[in-house]
């Protein structure tokens, strides 16, 4: 069984996804570029998780955790669009959220506190 720290991993991963998403009707569409980026990004990260094991999906997590700070130049670009952009911020978590949720339930890192 994973320790205490590593379930702390899934959860704050789970509340930045769910705290990511907002519907704001009228919100403007992302350039090509923007959009590229994200899909860039996404497709990394979705690839990963549905590709993984649990046990590999864990190591995902806490590599996440440790690499913060230390950003390669896609994961860098991301950043500080999302930061500046709600709307890019919006696009990349609902392009990861199901695919991220869904790997969490299946690896038993969601509900195991029931």
């Amino acid at each position: 069984m994973k320790s205490l720290s590593l379930f702390a991993l899934p959860v704050s991963l789970l509340s930045i996804v769910v705290s990511g998403v907002s519907s704001s009707p009228g919100q403007a569409e992302l350039t090509i570029t923007q959009q590229r980026l994200v899909d860039s990004a996404s497709q990394i990260i979705v690839e990963q998780v549905e590709e993984s094991s649990c046990e590999e999906f864990y190591t995902f997590l806490e590599q996440q955790e440790q690499s913060r700070g230390q950003y390669p130049r896609l994961r860098q670009r991301l950043i500080q669009a999302a930061e500046n952009n709600p709307e890019i911020r919006e696009e990349f978590v609902r392009q990861i959220a199901a695919p991220v949720v869904n790997k969490m339930f299946d690896c038993g890192l969601i509900l195991q506190s029931l």
